[in-house]
């Protein structure tokens, strides 16, 4: 038996892929700007004491610290984030948010508007 818990936020951001696409005409190769959804999926199969996989509380924390690192900014500025794919940001949002989730096993992020998304998984 698994349990999943799933949280989600959203947050805005400036990207430009430059160098990594085909021309400059391609739509990626300029500054644009996306809305960005993130889910933060945490998996596992023992409940803790309390009923819970682990408490919503501190999953949305460790959410927003990574949102409010995000949101409203340039992603090539970002160490880290040089090459803003979602490929990249769903690694880097992964990785920020394992140290105090343990049971966090995979990470999606998607730009609805567009019908994208990438989900990271460990």
């Amino acid at each position: 038996m698994t349990f999943e818990q799933r949280y989600t936020f959203h947050f805005e951001a400036a990207h430009e892929l430059g160098e990594n696409v085909d021309s400059t005409d391609h739509p990626y190769a300029h500054i644009h700007g996306h809305s960005f959804q993130v889910t933060l999926f945490v998996r596992g199969h023992e409940l803790g004491p309390k009923g819970w996989l682990t408490d919503f509380a501190h999953l949305r924390q460790a959410g927003e610290e990574v949102r409010a690192g995000l949101d409203h900014r340039f992603l090539n500025h970002i160490e880290g984030l040089e090459v803003p794919t979602l490929e990249h940001v769903a690694r880097y949002i992964f990785l920020k948010v394992k140290d105090s989730q343990p049971l966090l096993a995979a990470v999606e992020v998607a730009r609805p508007s567009l019908g994208e998304s990438v989900r990271y998984e460990d």
